[in-house]
């Protein structure tokens, strides 16, 4: 068995994807605390978590926990990475490398069909320069810089102050140099790390298994009714609100006195509760949720809204019955998988790069699909 451990719920749902294309058996758990309980014994583990969202000292206590969670040796790890190295890359990295006696770390966030690349230790997306992109306005890891060594000291102080693993990380162009890379490697003492494009052939050249024929992406039309939550502020989101607008379905908004510093979970009921009266009386195919504007800037404004977004999402979900689930942005999809305390996550198919569906395994018939923000749904008649 491989375990993949992912620091935000869309780069875990990418992982599902692509051990899907090889046709492997993928178990899928979300875990808010480090602790887990598996059963049966999947080629591939997936365990999302989300903590790129924590300080660098949360990060690595929360994966100190998992590590001693997953305290055997029947198995390998692969740590899932952002591809633009956002997070505490290495600084995780680290309780998984000492749990396994790995000596090195392998570390390839590349992926050079997307046009992400490091070029002379500099990383480029499509010839631009990192810093020089819409990533440099990140508003949490922001690039300062487009030299990969200057990304990970300056995001990763306490791996660099441990000073007890070496790590890895190379120019990579093209899939053939991440070819290179792992068949040169150590395997008896290295922890491989990366992107979705690296894994792939990590599963490839590490475990020899090969992709299977036929079609990679499936047809998706929604299961009437549906709920589409949108918490991502990329400028996708919009194209998804002029789609609804475009066939006649209604957005709502979080309202004026939901988006303030201060906001009562009365307030929030209420608020659901006049949606699911207002579909009830006039059903449609469909039910857009989001933020809204203008965008709030009072401290942990994202957050909060998140949280209020999806608890107005809970109420609609229980009083509609709703069992076709949208949700683009990884916090907001990991917002809600912790409201509706779902943990267990069964794969079924790809309908575009990164845009997985799952059935939630404790709630029968319910399908949940997650999009990070910045993706294309793929959604085809």
């Amino acid at each position: 068995m491989i375990v993949v451990v992912a620091d935000d719920i869309s780069g875990a749902a990418e992982i599902a994807g692509k051990a899907m294309e090889f046709g492997l058996r993928v178990r899928f758990i979300c875990t808010f605390d480090g602790n887990l309980s598996v059963s049966g014994n999947p080629d591939i583990l997936v365990i999302a978590t989300n903590t790129r969202s924590y300080s660098e000292e949360e990060a690595l206590t929360f994966n100190q926990l998992l590590a001693r969670s997953l305290n055997h040796t029947s198995f390998r790890i692969f740590k899932k990475c952002d591809s633009v190295l956002r997070g505490y890359v290495l600084t995780e990295l680290l309780p998984f490398a000492r749990s396994a006696n790995c000596t090195q770390i392998l570390l390839q966030p590349a992926n050079p069909e997307a046009g992400r690349c490091i070029k002379n230790g500099r990383y480029t997306i499509n010839n631009q320069e990192l810093h020089h992109t819409a990533f440099k306005d990140d508003p949490d890891f922001p690039a300062t810089t487009s030299l990969v060594s200057q990304l990970l000291k300056i995001r990763n102080p306490l791996f660099f102050q441990s000073g007890s693993i070496d790590y890895k990380i190379s120019d990579c162009s093209t899939g053939n140099d991440m070819q290179v890379l792992l068949s040169n490697a150590d395997r008896s003492s290295t922890l491989f790390a990366g992107s979705t494009a690296f894994f792939g052939h990590y599963l490839k050249y590490i475990h020899g298994y090969e992709p299977k024929s036929g079609p990679i992406y499936s047809t998706g039309k929604p299961t009437i009714p549906f709920l589409l939550i949108a918490g991502s502020t990329h400028t996708s989101t919009s194209d998804t609100e002029q789609y609804f607008r475009d066939i006649k379905l209604t957005l709502h908004a979080l309202p004026s006195e939901l988006r303030q510093n201060q906001c009562s979970t009365g307030s929030i009921h209420s608020f659901a509760t006049a949606l699911e009266e207002q579909w009830k009386q006039n059903p449609e195919d469909g039910i857009l949720l989001t933020i809204g504007e203008p965008r709030e800037c009072f401290p942990q404004a994202a957050e909060r809204l998140n949280e209020r977004l999806c608890m107005t999402a809970k109420h609609l979900i229980a009083g509609l019955k709703l069992h076709s689930i949208y949700c683009t942005g990884g916090a907001t999809a990991w917002q809600l998988i912790q409201e509706m305390r779902w943990t267990n996550l069964v794969p079924l198919h790809t309908l575009a790069p990164g845009v997985i569906r799952f059935e939630v395994e404790n709630s029968p018939g319910t399908v949940l699909t997650i999009k990070p923000g910045s993706y294309s749904w793929g959604i085809r008649s």
